[in-house]
């Protein structure tokens, strides 16, 4: 099959995670609005649950996923905020098929897009692993527009564990055992659906995920600017990032956010719906 020269290995695979996707979508779990728009020029898929009179709840997933990282968390989120799932664009979800750089303002610049197109002043974010970083480029910016933020396995905040990308590059090149191998590595001991696997294995054969730019490091004073609460989820298994790192340096520079280490815990970070929203709507 010929590449497409895009994120994905082939168009035949481009169509095939999307079709997977959105048999997956059928199953959102409360009533919801699926569009898109043109955040700063780029096609965004969003997924809208709860009422337009809550405040915004803006939700950015990880790496090689799409916003169905969401289906166990926003039934109870959505009655309390208009919860707006996200794709990212240059993963495989219905965003456009354009991979956004990491070392300049371009996420930033994209989120702030969403804010004009949809009208919102201020929100609080929840994001997961490059979702994260993807709120802290808008956060460390503009934190007069976000009321609350709350990272999962955030990357950019200390230096990430040496080569994992190019092991998993070379794992997904080892079929079935090496998928299964690459998932050990991520979930640890986190037990996750037989659909998510799946899905993560079809995202794998027909994915090509970023191995060649790594993410840059926030600076102490772009870090010094997120005055807003601050709640940090991390594992101690994490294969990617050093969580019990990350925490410190957080502590360190805001001593105000609460930083949350789990124990024999890697970097899918699953069933923290209730204590995200405690935090949330305090």
């Amino acid at each position: 099959m010929k590449k497409t020269g895009s994120v994905y290995k082939s168009e035949e695979g481009k169509k095939k995670i999307q079709s997977y996707y959105r048999e997956i979508l059928k199953q959102w779990p409360l009533k919801n609005e699926s569009y898109s728009i043109r955040a700063n020029n780029i096609e965004t898929h969003i997924i809208e649950s709860g009422s337009r009179n809550d405040p915004p709840l803006l939700l950015f997933h990880g790496t090689s996923s799409n916003s169905a990282s969401w289906m166990g968390d926003v039934a109870l989120w959505s009655r309390h905020f208009r919860v707006l799932a996200v794709d990212l664009p240059g993963e495989p979800g219905l965003s456009e098929d354009r991979r956004l750089p990491v070392s300049d303002a371009s996420y930033a610049d994209w989120i702030l897009g969403i804010y004009s197109e949809l009208s919102i002043s201020e929100a609080s974010m929840v994001g997961m692993s490059l979702g994260s970083y993807a709120a802290l480029k808008f956060g460390t910016r503009r934190p007069e527009n976000v009321s609350k933020l709350v990272l999962l396995t955030t990357g950019g905040i200390v230096t990430p564990r040496a080569g994992f990308l190019f092991k998993a590059l070379f794992l997904t090149m080892l079929g079935k055992w090496g998928i299964k191998r690459l998932n050990q590595m991520i979930y640890h001991k986190t037990e996750v659906p037989s659909e998510v696997l799946e899905f993560g294995t079809i995202v794998m054969q027909n994915f090509i995920p970023n191995t060649t730019e790594p993410l840059s490091l926030f600076s102490d004073e772009e870090i010094l600017n997120l005055n807003m609460p601050v709640l940090f989820f991390g594992g101690t298994k994490d294969a990617l990032i050093d969580s019990e790192k990350t925490g410190k340096r957080l502590k360190r520079l805001l001593p105000h956010a609460e930083v949350s280490i789990l124990a024999d815990t890697g970097h899918a970070i699953l069933g923290k719906s209730e204590e995200i929203l405690r935090f949330l709507v305090k």
